[in-house]
């Protein structure tokens, strides 16, 4: 018994001691959240600029009204691919196979529809649905 009375104290101060660290946040937990806050300063500062949107705004955001979705692209972050993908899934079996479309010929304009090309009702129900 004195053995099962010594392990339940030793288990009872590693349980206290691991509480403890939990309760403190780490180097890491702190600098991760000081990240959070500067970002959220950051995002407050951008977003309470507002702005009418010109069609230029809206040409990198390619839109697929079958599957109700909208992509934005950024050039040169696999771009080129996940329009290949879309104009297999807008195409009505044009295109099956997004390997086999040559590269520039995702970039066409008019293979892909871009939000720009909508009116401005058009507009805000594809932003609100999708």
């Amino acid at each position: 018994t004195d053995v099962s009375v010594h392990l339940v104290g030793f288990l009872s101060s590693v349980l206290l001691c691991l509480h403890q660290k939990q309760l403190q946040p780490s180097t890491a937990q702190k600098s991760l959240q000081g990240r959070r806050e500067l970002l959220e300063q950051a995002c407050l500062s951008h977003t309470r600029k507002r702005r009418v949107l010109s069609p230029e705004d809206l040409k990198h955001l390619i839109v697929d009204d079958k599957h109700g979705l909208i992509y934005c692209y950024v050039p040169k972050v696999a771009c080129t691919n996940w329009k290949r993908v879309l104009m297999v899934l807008t195409s009505d079996g044009r295109y099956t196979d997004p390997l086999a479309i040559p590269a520039n010929e995702a970039h066409v304009s008019g293979n892909l529809r871009t939000l720009s090309e909508f009116s401005v009702t058009e507009i805000n129900q594809r932003l609100r649905s999708y």
